[in-house]
């Protein structure tokens, strides 16, 4: 994949900013790694985020992995595609796509595309529950509150940094939706679900496919990966207001400002440490379409 950044990893690697030396972490066949997050308390775990990936150790499951050692532990999950609430091995998931640290650290959320909900799970436990909808109920475009909410593959996640907002990328129904985390109360914030690209306010903007996410460290802002559109997207969190931050629409990878620049499907966004810099990736390997 190519990686870009702007002002403001998908094998099992990691990179030494300070050296720019790529190292491989596991060797094992962890499967298909769709989310990453860092525990809030230690630097060297890594949650990571498994889809559907047959035989793989940790298909269809959430595991820890040590960066120093390559130890790997499975937090949840039967690694049956199945839909079951539980603690630890007797949950289940289908397909699961972005993983998000609560801000107080205490929690995972996590989008379970297959099961067309978002999950959380308590870290101290291990204790799966469903936050917003029913992994046991069609698909559909629906807000309201926690089981009650219809999603149809939600994406990538981001959380507020006063853990009352938990953002997504709903992404087949083409909008992004936040979820209120103390009620479960789902609303669309972004995107007309229309299949086409335009900037606007709220749902009168457009997204083709809207999929990797990114919150500013103010919480003013989301920053979306908008794969179809070749574009990067910013979404107003106060307004509601969807502007194109950078990309022409158009597939390549020239750099430059704003709508100079161009962008081969761009999907993850992740936003540096002192937020200063946006990062995106383009994989080879496309995102999920319906």
């Amino acid at each position: 994949f190519l990686c870009r950044s702007m002002q403001v990893m998908p094998a099992m690697e990691r990179r030494s900013m300070a050296e720019e030396v790529v190292s491989t972490i596991t060797s094992s066949d962890v499967g298909s790694v769709y989310g990453m997050a860092f525990s809030a308390d230690s630097a060297s775990t890594l949650y990571i985020s498994v889809a559907n990936s047959a035989n793989a150790l940790c298909n269809n499951k959430i595991c820890t992995l040590n960066i120093v050692t390559g130890d790997i532990s499975i937090v949840a999950g039967s690694g049956e595609a199945a839909y079951a609430d539980g603690k630890g091995t007797a949950a289940s998931f289908n397909d699961i796509i972005g993983v998000v640290v609560s801000a107080d650290g205490s929690e995972l959320f996590v989008a379970d595309a297959g099961n067309n909900c978002i999950r959380r799970i308590r870290i101290a436990t291990s204790e799966v529950t469903t936050l917003a909808g029913n992994g046991q109920a069609p698909k559909g475009d629906v807000d309201g509150t926690g089981a009650d909410a219809r999603l149809n593959y939600p994406g990538y996640l981001a959380v507020s940094s006063d853990n009352l907002w938990l953002y997504f990328t709903d992404a087949f129904n083409r909008r992004v939706k936040k979820v209120e985390i103390a009620t479960g109360i789902v609303t669309t914030i972004a995107f007309s679900g229309e299949n086409k690209n335009a900037d606007g306010t709220g749902t009168e903007a457009s997204s083709k496919a809207p999929f990797g996410l990114a919150i500013s460290l103010d919480d003013a802002k989301l920053f979306v990966g908008a794969h179809d559109d070749q574009a990067i997207r910013q979404i107003d969190l106060e307004s509601n207001v969807v502007t194109t931050l950078a990309g022409s629409g158009s597939g390549g990878s020239d750099d430059g400002k704003g709508e100079a620049a161009s962008f081969s499907r761009p999907v993850g966004v992740v936003v540096s440490a002192d937020g200063a810099d946006l990062a995106s990736s383009c994989p080879i390997v496309a995102p999920p379409v319906e």
